[in-house]
């Protein structure tokens, strides 16, 4: 070839119109994107080995431990097993368990995994992430946002009420009225399944905003008589999580009610409501609540004579379904508008008994300098985030000598560096309860019950 000759370029493939062919969107399910195979030093319990290194490989996890026996690549499908039969699930869920705790040599007497009461339609928490790019608006599942193909992705995991919502929303936003508005929205929340809340999280609001969603709110109205409140939320930090926690102070900061009550409830087992605001933190399984509240009880057996503290306490669940049996509680919450309905719920239900709320950070110094010195019988519960305990926590709830200690584990992976933990400043777990929480996912939550080693010796 002649260096002033062009090379040809080949022909673009074009559509009957002129236009890039585009793969429509599926109605409920994205295709899976396929997993790079993993390189043979990657395999967990070997170590990897570089050129000029070689490095620990990193703890085995409880997924890595669900991929083995259900002998496919499971970790970028957020719903791993939302098509799968339950009872298949919740047997591989249960061998992955046990293979966990073999690897991983962490002693639990934990026995069969609890099973989901409703394993699909369940989620009380809905979200989708949602951005307007070249090629049309999206609503995907996850928060990372790494398909950007237009479209609206439905889980079977969610109440077809939440799912007829997004379909709603999704018109409105993708070629509506609502359309100019895509771009400034960066999730749609759905709350509650008896009594239902939107949440719309945009990064600004002007005027074409506020006066399309007044449309919207009239129009959903209209079409959805169950959907009782309706909100807007602002972050202009665009950040991935939904409430993001740096709006903590006033009434529900960043919150801007366009109808319906202030709050969303649940119901204790003793038929009592709880209120929490649309932003706070509530369990997603919410038929399975009864059940997640009768094995907190069962483990941690309140009594009159014990006084109950209750970290990451959100708005009293926990603490409060067990007020009537303890002679006092002490819940600290560090999200402002949970731990004020903390406050609020105490005052409604049991206004004359020694119940109070801290708002402030679970962390050492709050539990060495912050709670009143352990003079009494006294019961704790823990039910941190995903990535467990700050460093130090488990060292001073320890010194305190409680008789007995609840530790939750939304998280199965931080268990066995915590458990190791309770252990090296004296507690061991002597029963352990296992509650499929997340059916059609690769999560479980794990109640461990611990107690002083010879109590009496001391």
């Amino acid at each position: 070839m002649k260096q002033n000759e062009k090379r040809k370029k080949s022909p673009r493939v074009k559509t009957e119109k002129g236009k890039p062919a585009e793969k429509n969107f599926r109605s409920f399910r994205p295709k899976r994107e396929e997993k790079p195979s993993r390189p043979a030093f990657r395999k967990y319990g070997e170590k990897t080995v570089h050129a000029s290194s070689v490095e620990e490989e990193s703890p085995v996890t409880f997924l890595q431990c669900l991929e083995e026996v259900s002998r496919n690549m499971i970790g970028s499908d957020p719903e791993a097993f939302a098509e799968m039969p339950y009872a298949k699930e919740i047997s591989l869920k249960q061998k992955a368990y046990e293979l966990f705790l073999r690897k991983r040599e962490c002693i639990l007497p934990a026995g069969d995994i609890v099973k989901a009461v409703q394993p699909r339609h369940y989620r009380a928490n809905s979200k989708r992430r949602c951005s307007m790019g070249r090629q049309g608006f999206r609503m995907a599942l996850s928060g990372t946002l790494r398909n950007r193909k237009r479209g609206l992705e439905i889980s079977d995991l969610e109440p077809e009420l939440h799912t007829e919502i997004f379909k709603f929303l999704f018109e409105r936003f993708d070629a509506g009225y609502l359309r100019a508005a895509a771009s400034k929205l960066n999730y749609c929340v759905i709350r509650g399944i008896e009594k239902t809340a939107l949440v719309l999280n945009f990064t600004e609001y002007n005027a074409v905003i506020i006066r399309g969603v007044h449309r919207l709110a009239s129009e959903l109205k209209e079409a959805f008589p169950e959907l009782t409140g309706f909100f807007l939320y602002l972050d202009e930090t665009r950040s991935d999580y939904y409430f993001e926690t740096r709006h903590t102070g006033g009434k529900h900061s960043g919150l801007r009610k366009i109808y319906g009550p202030d709050y969303l409830s649940v119901k204790l087992n003793d038929g009592k409501e709880l209120y929490y605001p649309p932003v706070a933190f509530s369990q997603v399984n919410e038929p399975m609540l009864p059940r997640f509240l009768q094995a907190a009880e069962e483990l941690l057996e309140p009594e009159k004579r014990y006084n109950l503290i209750d970290l990451y306490c959100g708005y009293g669940l926990i603490g409060l379904s067990m007020a009537e049996k303890i002679h006092s509680l002490i819940g600290v919450e560090i999200d402002g508008p949970a731990s004020a309905e903390a406050v609020r719920n105490a005052m409604r239900l049991y206004k004359n008994r020694p119940l109070r709320f801290i708002k402030a950070e679970v962390s050492p110094s709050l539990i060495r300098d912050t709670l009143p010195p352990a003079e009494d019988p006294e019961l704790v519960v823990l039910d941190p985030p995903k990535n467990g305990t700050a460093r130090g926590i488990v060292k001073e709830i320890s010194r305190r000598k409680p008789e007995r200690v609840l530790h939750i584990f939304c998280g199965t992976d931080t268990i066995p560096d915590a458990v190791g933990e309770w252990r090296h400043h004296g507690y061991i777990p002597v029963r352990c309860q296992v509650l499929d929480m997340f059916p059609g996912t690769a999560n479980v939550e794990t109640f461990v019950l611990l107690e002083r080693k010879n109590p009496s010796g001391e």
